[in-house]
């Protein structure tokens, strides 16, 4: 028992120690807190220089206040503060560990007067538990004193503001703490030593960190070098207390504007653009201090080819150039100069970097080809501007741009014009008339006419405008008209998926925000879609176009050649997105110039050299349809002759129309018979189509051997003279061809898509086959080949049934020549429709 005891005693005495100690701490704290800031607050703006500020009267008065105010603190904190007593220890161990009523104290307590047992016991078990108590006394730490003293916190500027007056002494801290406390009057002699400030800020562009020097005069060794970029900022600063204005430094021999400071400082700033020596002027000829200041100068950017400048599928110019600059690349830009026509240059963007690097090996595509230049010989350049705009060259190559390849006559025209206008500006005159004669011309029937409207505009604005200010202007003009007529939409998704891809590489390198990021993902997410949707209906349409002599000639596409999906595209776009937002820009930006050369090269199935043998069938059954469809209006016209004259032969007398009933004319007979040998030998064509398709093991469409039995039909009609009775076969005929197309399209279809899968919904190829924009009625505006199995309603065998009776109707009225004439004007004008 005695042995706890003394454990609980010393432990008790080790806590009222260090509990004594901090609150003597607190107590001196809270004393002399103001005696402690003032003179912390004194050397912070001693070391600022501000007493070099004061005229040496007011700076000696400011030193008798702050001492008397000094004094006056420490008086007061000495008043203030109270050593603590044993009981004030005892009482903050309680506090501190939650006890109540004092058990410390009651350690050394003792009954009072004489007890029996049971009060002896009843006191024992009281001091066991005030002594179990005891176990919860801890150390205690510092209280925050300060918060009643300074609820503000302005402590805590104190010693900011000592900090950074630390930062701003430097190493003359000794310097200016002795002048605070010595203030001198004007002209006295003084032992303070000379100091020389020196400050050189390099600019921003440069990223290099200030150069801080000072210098004490005398000095027994000749200083450093300083060596800084070019167009750097000195500011030098000369502090001599002996003088009231020192003499202004120099720089190059040069005095420099020098602005007075205080007593005995002066300043000076110089933007530095060639090396010289800073010196500040002694009292003879030789100076007291000389710095060399080592200048290096900014030079011009080096940039060069990276091999010659190559035309892409698409006809974008591919250049691979490689640039350094010592201070870092703002701009890559190519300059064009046409062979043969002196002041004819032109420069043309490449690459804008959003920050400055220093060495750059990369390459760009642009598209020329609506440059006026596309198609002819040039001299090009590369030019390199860096961020001062300091240019440089590379050495001059001589190529062909990239021309675009017009298929459209009415496009090749308005190109011939176009060139030239760029050929020769002086015949402005000539080439404003020929574009109104191509405005008038029957080529551009069924066009729309925004297109006429457009080359008249264009031809009037090279009319009016004499000095040829708007061939530029007419020049873009055509070239926007011959793409239109050429490629429709395709030339806009073409156009918006480049301007997308060079936004967002921009955006990337100027280091945009997430937000903006994402919001030009999803735009060239639509223009790569879009893009992609106009080159596969551009696909279609050619091979609809396509002759069958050429067909003939195309041969198989290569089962080894490397093909893309939409579905790899979608997943190089979600893996840039994913790089995005995690912040790899540098990976994204791989990504996107990546992405990039794919869509440049990136060819349709129509435009590569070879073509699919489903392809090749296709174009001749689409041929076939057409050739049926001419074939059967002649035979509806032969059957309408023959009526007309059987007309005229009952108008002669009822003998020898009853002599004639129910037999053609000689020269009619003859036609249909003409007919028939056409419609034999297209009934051929379709039986060879269908040996082709059987040769290379594909299903023959049904649709294809009815059609062959209805051209049968329809030869023996024709061959009898009997035209009338042909033109239902045929029209049969045409209805299963028709119907036929559409399965070949399906299932080529279904290739493009996932390669043959058959699942219509399969979007592993270039995506859905046709997005058809509809119009007011909800019927596509274009079909890409007469049928469409996805986004159109293909009707039913009843709906066809009823639409054919409908067209027999007509075909059978407007033979009747016992029909008014106004009545036969509407019905040929409704069958002009089919």
């Amino acid at each position: 028992m005695a042995e706890t005891h003394a454990r609980l005693n010393r432990r008790l005495t080790r806590r009222r120690r260090w509990a004594g100690l901090m609150l003597t701490a607190e107590r001196a704290l809270d004393a002399f807190a103001p005696a402690v800031a003032l003179p912390l607050l004194f050397v912070a703006v001693s070391l600022l220089g501000w007493w070099a500020h004061l005229p040496w009267w007011t700076h000696g008065v400011a030193l008798v206040l702050v001492l008397g105010a000094w004094g006056w603190t420490l008086e007061r904190g000495r008043r203030r503060f109270r050593a603590p007593t044993a009981g004030d220890v005892d009482r903050r161990l309680e506090r501190a560990a939650g006890l109540h009523h004092r058990p410390i104290a009651s350690l050394d307590d003792r009954p009072a007067g004489a007890s029996d047992g049971a009060a002896t016991r009843l006191w024992a078990a009281h001091q066991a538990r005030q002594r179990a108590a005891l176990g919860r006394l801890r150390f205690v730490g510092l209280a925050p004193v300060l918060t009643r003293r300074d609820p503000w916190a302005l402590r805590v500027a104190v010693v900011l503001v000592l900090g950074l007056a630390v930062i701003d002494a430097g190493p003359n801290w000794r310097g200016r703490l002795l002048d605070a406390v010595t203030p001198t009057p004007a002209g006295a002699a003084v032992d303070a030593p000379t100091r020389v400030d020196l400050w050189v800020t390099p600019p921003a562009y440069t990223d290099q960190p200030p150069v801080v020097r000072s210098y004490t005069l005398p000095m027994a060794a000749a200083p450093e070098p300083v060596v800084v970029p070019e167009r750097s900022e000195l500011v030098v600063q000369l502090h001599d207390p002996a003088v009231d204005t020192p003499p202004a430094p120099r720089f190059a021999l040069a005095d420099l504007d020098a602005e007075r400071l205080g007593a005995g400082s002066v300043e000076a700033r110089l933007e530095l653009t060639d090396s010289g020596a800073l010196a500040i002027p002694g009292a003879g000829e030789a100076p007291r201090l000389r710095v060399d200041v080592e200048v290096m100068p900014d030079n011009a950017p080096n940039v060069a080819f990276d091999g010659r400048p190559e035309a892409t599928h698409r006809k974008a110019l591919h250049t691979r150039y490689t640039a350094e600059d010592d201070f870092g690349l703002a701009e890559i830009a190519l300059e064009l100069t046409l062979i043969g026509r002196a002041g004819s240059t032109e420069r043309v963007g490449l690459r804008e970097l959003g920050r400055p690097e220093t060495a750059l090996e990369d390459g760009s595509y642009v598209d020329l080809t609506p440059h006026p230049f596309a198609g002819q010989e040039v001299r090009a350049r590369l030019v390199a501007t860096d961020v001062v705009d300091q240019e440089g060259t590379s050495a001059a190559l001589t190529f062909v741009l990239p021309e675009r390849e017009f298929t459209n006559p009415l496009a090749r025209a308005i190109i011939a014009l176009r060139k030239q206008l760029v050929a020769q500006p002086g015949e402005r005159e000539a080439v404003a008339s020929k574009l109104n004669i191509l405005a008038q011309s029957p080529r551009l029937d069924g066009v729309e006419v925004a297109i006429p409207l457009t080359l008249r505009a264009a031809s009037t604005r090279l009319v009016l405008n004499e000095a040829g200010t708007a061939d530029r202007s007419v020049v873009d003009l055509l070239w926007e008209v011959a793409l239109y007529v050429e490629d429709g939409q395709m030339a806009v998704a073409e156009r918006d998926l480049r301007e997308l891809q060079e936004a967002l590489r921009e955006a990337l390198e100027r280091g945009a925000d997430a937000e903006e990021l994402e919001r030009l993902m999803d735009e060239l997410e639509q223009a790569m879609n879009e893009f992609l949707d106009a080159m596969q209906r551009q696909a279609m349409e050619q091979m609809r176009n396509m002759d069958p002599r050429q067909l003939e000639r195309m041969q198989p596409m290569d089962p080894n050649a490397r093909s893309v999906e939409r579905r790899d595209l979608q997943e190089m776009l979600d893996q840039m997105r994913e790089a995005m937002q995690s912040g790899a820009r540098e990976q994204a930006e791989q990504m996107l110039s990546q992405l990039q050369r794919m869509m440049e090269n990136l060819q349709s199935a129509m435009q590569m050299p070879q073509m699919s043998p489903m392809q090749q069938d296709m174009g001749a059954l689409q041929q076939l349809i057409q050739r049926q469809q001419e074939l059967m209006d002649r035979s509806f016209d032969a059957q309408r002759r023959q009526q007309g004259q059987q007309g005229r032969q009952g108008q002669q007398g009822e003998q020898g129309q009853s002599g004639r009933q129910g037999q053609p004319g000689q020269s009619g007979q003859a036609g249909a018979q003409g007919l028939g040998q056409q419609q034999e030998a297209l009934r051929r064509a379709l039986g060879e189509l269908m040996r082709q398709l059987g040769e290379r093991g594909q299903d023959i469409p049904r649709a294809l051997g009815q059609s062959e039995l209805q051209m049968r039909d329809a030869e023996q009609a024709l061959n009898q003279g009997r035209p009338g009775r042909a033109t239902g076969p045929q029209g049969e005929a045409l209805d299963l061809l028709q119907q036929g197309a559409g399965q070949l399209m399906e299932r080529m279809q279904q290739q493009m898509m996932g390669q043959g899968s058959g699942r219509p919904g399969d979007r592993r190829g270039l995506g859905p086959p046709l997005r058809e924009t509809r119009d007011p009625l909800g019927r596509p505006q274009r079909n890409d080949g007469g049928a469409s199995p996805y986004g159109v309603e293909v009707p039913d065998q009843p709906d066809l049934g009823t639409a054919r009776e409908v067209l027999r109707e007509l075909q059978r009225r407007s033979g009747d020549s016992d029909r008014p004439a106004l009545e036969l004007d509407y019905l040929d004008r409704l069958l002009e429709r089919f």
